[in-house]
């Protein structure tokens, strides 16, 4: 598909989007049953042949649908509203422990990656009533200001949960005043990753720093753990998510001139055939994939899907009957909307597509870089339900729920 007839396609999407009718509600929830987090032991051996070159497995990557975008039922609420102090809220993530569901997310008070910047958490009985979030990792010190800290996920492993977040600081002299981040982007200092951990989701425990960069874990069909980069894909057996982690590393030299600048914050999921798929965000207007084929030690050269991004972070994972699903923002300059579920079959057709949030949210606070309405999705199958959580302008926490029956197609 030609760049043109792309962005035809995407904005004859987009108004039929706009156009669809209010998301209803379902009704009241219901026990969920604990999800099993063991992964099922892979037969078949590694390293595993392609059938196709991974430039060639990549073009077949696509979001086309094949019929009108669904609107299902769907529930949703809201996690964080913002205030006046602590106005930037970002990059959830969800987790399902002993009977409860868990978010947390980033917390600033006025711009993206500040100093003072904190982590949050928040827990709920259903997934819909939160309790009034709190802080995970409060406001610290580090030399010169504020440190600037980011949420990066749960792990369930067992009786024990683990929180990660991770720690910063701007150059001195970067710094418009004491507490004040600079006005653009630059390299920061004394990069540190670190553990909480917890058995009753209520008394956390320091279990130090951690040797790997920020990023959610994704466990493989034989229970490998994979910290997705790039450029870096750290990865252990340790189920406890604490141990001596191994590095691989992603060969980026040719992004450039293949047509990307920018080739960031990925997320996978692994085929039948046992090939792990790791798609990027790019700015080209397309996921970009790599293919592993030895379980997550090596890598292939990064090249352009025909799946639509919004230059946004997505999240990818399988549903109980064993479909693929991915829930982005795939209408490029959309302001990162509408949210949309696209689900696959085989992994490469992500042809089903459902319309899970698409209302207006106009932002409240000023800040710097809270563009996008719909932002960095993370999801959960938990019980009978899939549950997605995002951020809303990078201010409020929501988070959307949909009956697996309402995605039967």
């Amino acid at each position: 598909m030609g760049k043109r007839d792309w962005k035809r396609g995407a904005a004859l999407l987009f108004a039929a989007l706009i156009m669809a009718p209010s998301i209803g509600c379902a009704g009241s929830p219901g026990e969920s049953a604990p999800a099993g987090s063991s992964a099922a032991e892979s037969s078949s051996p590694f390293p595993v042949e392609p059938v196709r070159t991974a430039e060639e497995s990549a073009q077949r990557i696509n979001n086309r649908a094949d019929g009108a975008i669904k609107t299902p039922a769907t529930e949703k609420a809201t996690i964080y509203q913002p205030d006046g102090d602590w106005s930037y809220s970002h990059g959830a993530a969800i987790a399902w422990f002993k009977g409860k569901f868990y978010v947390m997310f980033t917390n600033g008070r006025a711009n993206e990656d500040d100093c003072g910047q904190r982590v949050m958490y928040a827990v709920s009985e259903d997934g819909l009533n939160w309790d009034t979030p709190r802080p995970l990792a409060d406001t610290q010190m580090g030399e010169h200001s504020e440190l600037v800290l980011q949420a990066s996920g749960f792990w369930v492993n067992g009786d024990t949960m683990v929180a990660y977040y991770n720690s910063s600081e701007y150059p001195e002299e970067s710094l418009r005043g004491e507490n004040l981040r600079p006005e653009k982007d630059v390299s920061r200092l004394n990069f540190q990753n670190h553990a909480l951990t917890t058995t009753d989701g209520v008394h956390w425990t320091d279990a130090g720093s951690v040797t790997y960069r920020r990023g959610f874990f994704m466990p493989t069909h034989t229970g490998r753990l994979i910290v997705p980069g790039p450029p870096s894909f750290p990865y252990t057996e340790d189920p406890s998510g604490l141990g001596k982690f191994s590095i691989s590393v992603l060969n980026m030299s040719n992004v450039n001139a293949r047509g990307a600048n920018i080739l960031t914050e990925s997320c996978m999921y692994q085929t039948d055939d046992e090939i792990i798929h790791m798609m990027f965000r790019t700015d080209t207007g397309f996921m970009w994939a790599s293919e592993s084929y030895d379980n997550g030690k090596t890598w292939t050269e990064p090249f352009p899907t025909q799946f639509t991004n919004d230059n946004s972070k997505f999240w990818f994972g399988t549903l109980p009957d064993g479909r693929f699903y991915c829930v982005s923002n795939p209408i490029m300059d959309s302001g990162r909307t509408p949210l949309i579920l696209s689900l696959s079959d085989d992994g490469e057709n992500f042809s089903d597509q459902y319309l899970l949030r698409n209302e207006p949210y106009q932002q409240q606070y000023p800040g710097m870089y809270k563009s996008g309405i719909y932002g960095y999705p993370h999801a959960l199958v938990q019980g009978d339900y899939l549950y997605v959580v995002y951020s809303k302008h990078k201010e409020a926490i929501e988070v959307t729920r949909v009956a697996l029956s309402e995605l039967a197609g």
